[in-house]
């Protein structure tokens, strides 16, 4: 399968063995940029380097449903982290 995670493409990602500490990590990492790079935190270039974890993860993925709940869990606490706006405008 395209893109498939297996030894052959292990050299791609030599640290990147699925995982869940992997996963977490990255996906904390996808987040904390994400958020950063947000207008109440004022870094602006940050949500384009926060793609690299987020493509890391999905392309590390050992299938197409793996890399979903990956994503699914960064874009999760990516959104928790930029809830801190409704306080100040409620």
């Amino acid at each position: 399968m395209k893109g498939a995670f297996t030894e052959e493409n292990a050299g791609d990602f030599p640290a990147l063995k699925s995982s869940v500490w992997t996963t977490v990590l990255l996906g904390v990492a996808f987040s904390a940029l994400y958020a950063a790079g947000m207008p109440g935190y004022d870094v602006p270039g940050l949500p384009f380097v926060c793609l690299v974890p987020l493509l890391v993860l999905s392309t590390s993925s050992a299938n197409a449903r793996q890399a979903a709940r990956r994503g699914f869990f960064a874009g999760t606490l990516a959104h928790l982290l930029l809830f801190y706006w409704i306080a100040y405008t409620v």
